[in-house]
């Protein structure tokens, strides 16, 4: 990243700073409505999403403490599911506690579900699915029309982003039709690069 990225980063982190303070003083008025508080929070965590974006430049800070990574996903999926009238959806199962760079996870798995979601349709389903292993594993589950049929993204460049930052993050993705019809992309994390720790207490099943 050459220095003229990097003033740009530190630019946009600084508006990320600004709309982070909007949104906490709006969910500060009184009398919010419940369902307007909820997806203020959401605001929230793509904002917090962004920072770690944008500080990291998008090449994520390496491995940090364990995660909860339904929870994590969980975030992701609901931020989706109020902004489109695609049903999204993540499938019940165990929480996995897990050691990972959320950063490039989270590039990973937005990719992958916003895809999902535009080959799906307006009408369509998507549904998220975490698997505990071993190997831990996240699968994105589409009744679109399948793999490489549906409609193409803005740049064109979505899979070829994947391929490249799960490659950093240690994992494989895999893209496969689905068994009546849509498609199945699967992120497969690679427990050598990144060893599971117990799940802690609390954390619900």
């Amino acid at each position: 990243m050459d220095r003229a990225d990097e003033e740009l980063f530190h630019d946009i982190g600084h508006e990320l700073a600004t709309l982070s303070l909007l949104v906490a003083s709006v969910r500060a008025e009184r009398g919010l409505a419940g369902a307007v508080s909820e997806r203020m929070a959401l605001i929230e965590g793509e904002i917090d999403r962004l920072r770690v974006l944008v500080g990291t430049g998008g090449g994520g800070g390496g491995p940090g403490d364990a995660v909860l990574l339904r929870e994590q996903l969980a975030g992701i999926v609901a931020a989706r599911a109020v902004g489109t009238t695609t049903s999204v959806a993540l499938l019940p199962g165990p929480e996995v506690a897990r050691r990972v760079d959320t950063c490039l996870l989270d590039r990973v798995v937005t990719n992958l579900l916003d895809n999902a979601i535009r080959a799906a349709g307006p009408a369509g389903h998507v549904e998220v699915e975490l698997s505990a292993g071993p190997p831990v594993t996240v699968r994105v589950l589409d009744d679109g029309p399948g793999p490489g049929r549906g409609p193409g993204g803005r740049s064109g460049r979505g899979l070829a982003i994947v391929g490249s930052v799960a490659e950093r993050l240690g994992a494989t993705v895999t893209l496969r039709p689905g068994r009546g019809a849509g498609t199945v992309a699967e992120v497969v994390l690679d427990d050598r690069l990144c060893p599971a720790v117990p799940t802690p207490r609390g954390s619900g099943e």
